[in-house]
């Protein structure tokens, strides 16, 4: 694991150890698609709402 995914994972387990209400994502997101991270949050974390958010450039 690169230094940056370990930084990642702990930042991201801080996050869930705080039970977050809402979280606003993007789809377009580096290393893992912002659906991922919904499917995660629903497993883990199922009171928390979601808001998704993306651009498309044509």
């Amino acid at each position: 694991m690169s230094p940056w995914q370990a930084m990642m994972k702990k930042q991201w387990n801080l996050r869930l150890w705080h039970q977050p209400d809402v979280a606003l994502i993007d789809i377009e997101m580096p290393k893992k698609s912002g659906l991922d991270v919904l499917a995660y949050l629903a497993q883990h974390v199922p009171s928390c709402r979601s808001l998704i958010v993306t651009t498309f450039d044509q």
